[in-house]
């Protein structure tokens, strides 16, 4: 599989003035920002990389802070990008670009511009056509096509009046950023060290946030891009939100490299609001506490019935792959948030597996049960996941079991999970009544021939 980029940082533009009298807008970090993003997708993306304007820095290949980039040699090196003139297409391929952006007008009508170092609007010079990159990504047989616009009013590229580049129906994967919208300008970080977008995007592509040989995909890197500068603008008020647009099957991009550890430190990583709302090892407390303390608390049948309920998160292994854990760990938290606001009185709920949550419903009859569940069922698939993620879905099914006369609690308990576990046979996203008995080679808890925890994912 060849990838191929071509990372591009300008700072030089001694033609971009306000006026004749002017000093020159020359920048400071693009030249920074386009090396940092070269480094990871060489070192962990497996990526050929073609650096623009380069140098030999230290003995190394850099892109060049003082030297200047032509029109002609960005727009030449952009059309072999994408259209290479040998005969071995990549199979991907990436263009990071950060500069100058610029917005020439006419009447109503507007176009934009990826500026370089010849540029300057009162000689009507004003860089490369966001229009002519759209063609050009339009017409390239690459199968997997990123675009990473760090500059302003970058947006342009994402207005598909007249293309199909933001649609299925283009036969390609496609993975556009842009920094703003064709109107906006682009930001730097308060501390000077990065763009904004760029900055969101380093810490996307952060190699030891997932585990050693998963992929951080395009999917996993606009979740955290949105989420990053939503979290910048409220520290600092600086109002950059990109535009991403997601199209066709996943692409791979950085390889991980295993969480960073902070035990050295005396210091325990905690995995976000999951973990202060429900224990991972929260199956053992419920085998080994919850169930004893139920059992010798239930009041007589006589005087209650005790229903279960068992929830399970629909899908949530595709979920952790497509979005990244971290996605994954909210969705659970916000499911057992639901849960609990759905739930009252007596009510006990909790977490009994990777995805799988409890409910104890005492003093319900059956039917009053299944309602409870089902209004909670609606709210979760109904919950505004794209919060969380864009085009995320998420839906639980139910399993409800009333406790017999007599029996075990934990019969009763495997019977609500094998409520869920038939109704995903058919179907997801639905309250399934339990089997009222346990087929027989399942009853006799004593001679090992089952094991609870096998019902908890």
């Amino acid at each position: 599989m060849t990838r191929d980029a071509l990372v591009v940082g300008i700072n030089q533009y001694p033609f971009l003035r306000d006026n004749p009298a002017s000093r020159p807008k020359h920048l400071t970090t693009p030249a920074s920002d386009a090396e940092a993003i070269a480094q990871l997708l060489e070192t962990y993306g497996n990526f050929r990389v073609q650096r623009l304007p380069v140098s030999n820095i230290d003995g190394k290949l850099q892109v060049d802070p003082n030297k200047r980039v032509q029109l002609e040699e960005l727009e030449a090196a952009i059309a072999n990008l994408f259209h290479p003139d040998s005969d071995r297409t990549p199979e991907t391929a990436l263009l990071f670009f950060a500069g100058h952006g610029l917005r020439k007008s006419i009447g109503s009508l507007t176009q934009g511009f990826l500026a370089t170092s010849d540029a300057s609007p009162s000689k009507n010079l004003w860089g490369m056509s966001l229009r002519d990159l759209q063609e050009i990504l339009q017409k390239s047989s690459v199968q997997q096509q990123i675009i990473w616009l760090d500059c302003c009013f970058s947006g342009e590229l994402l207005n598909f009046r007249e293309t199909n580049l933001g649609g299925w129906s283009s036969g390609c994967d496609r993975f556009l950023i842009a920094a703003s919208r064709d109107y906006e300008v682009a930001y730097q970080q308060l501390d000077g060290k990065h763009g904004v977008l760029t900055g969101a995007l380093l810490k996307g592509l952060d190699p030891y946030q997932v585990p050693e040989y998963e992929w951080i995909t395009n999917q996993m890197l606009a979740v955290s891009v949105e989420r990053e500068l939503k979290e910048y603008y409220a520290q600092v008020k600086i109002p950059e939100f990109p535009i991403i647009s997601n199209h066709g099957e996943p692409i791979i991009l950085i390889q991980g490299r295993g969480r960073r550890q902070l035990e050295s430190k005396g210091e325990k990583v905690e995995n976000n609001s999951v973990n202060q709302l429900l224990d991972r090892e929260s199956g053992e407390m419920f085998l080994e506490k919850i169930l004893p303390q139920i059992t010798d608390n239930n009041p007589s049948q006589s005087q209650k019935h005790i229903i279960i309920a068992m929830a399970d998160v629909d899908k949530l292994t595709i979920i952790n792959k497509r979005y990244g854990r971290e996605v994954g760990d909210e969705v659970l938290a916000a499911v057992a948030n639901i849960i609990k606001e759905g739930c009252s009185g007596e009510c006990k709920t909790g977490r009994c597996g990777d995805d799988t949550f409890y409910i104890f419903l005492p003093g319900l009859q059956l039917s009053e049960a299944i309602d409870i569940c089902n209004k909670i069922r609606s709210r979760i698939a109904n919950h505004r996941w794209s919060s969380l993620a864009p085009e995320l879905r998420v839906t639980c099914t139910f399993g409800v079991a009333k406790q017999w006369d007599n029996e075990p609690i934990k019969q009763t308990v495997v019977r609500a999970a094998l409520g869920f576990t038939e109704a995903k046979k058919s179907s997801k996203n639905r309250v399934e009544q339990a089997p009222k008995y346990l087929p027989y080679h399942l009853k006799n808890d004593d001679d090992g021939r089952f094991d609870l925890r096998d019902y908890f994912s």
